[in-house]
């Protein structure tokens, strides 16, 4: 405890410059995280994306070809997953399964294009796509020699 009453201001002022400087470290710090979000808002900023995963097909699942989008998935940075890819000759529904993160809560359910390969006969038809809540992507409608996974998109849990 100060004796005197010049130990008190001593000890006051001390405290004050040291408040002053934790005040000027935060409001530099402030500034820096405005700064950043008026770029980003303005545009002169891009925002970070992951990059596209390379999922694991099961059931002979497998790429169409080069000329088309391989498979793949990402989240942006809204929780959104998005889905890409031409694929064919699965054996069975399951395509693949996403992993924890990039799942739905409840069961979503996609329409998609597909086609009988190199049939003039057959017209492109609709299908339809399910993601389940514990990852499994799953073809539930549609022709198996030809599946657009391009534009499914869907708010992870």
């Amino acid at each position: 405890m100060p004796e005197t009453t010049a130990e008190q201001l001593a000890e006051l002022i001390s405290g004050y410059t040291d408040l002053k400087k934790y005040f000027e470290s935060v409001r530099a710090e402030m500034n820096q995280r405005l700064d950043e979000m008026a770029e980003i808002i303005e545009g002169k900023r891009l925002i970070p994306q992951e990059d596209w995963q390379t999922p694991e097909l099961q059931n002979g699942w497998k790429t169409h070809s080069n000329a088309y989008n391989s498979p793949g998935y990402f989240k942006d940075n809204l929780g959104i997953v998005h889905l890409k890819g031409l694929i064919r000759a699965g054996t069975d529904k399951l395509i693949l399964t996403l992993p924890e993160g990039y799942r739905p809560e409840l069961s979503e359910l996609q329409v998609t294009c597909t086609r009988k390969n190199n049939d003039p006969n057959i017209n492109d038809d609709y299908g339809r796509i399910d993601i389940l809540p514990d990852g499994d992507v799953i073809m539930e409608k549609g022709v198996k020699e030809w599946v657009s996974l391009d534009g499914i998109t869907f708010r992870a849990k």
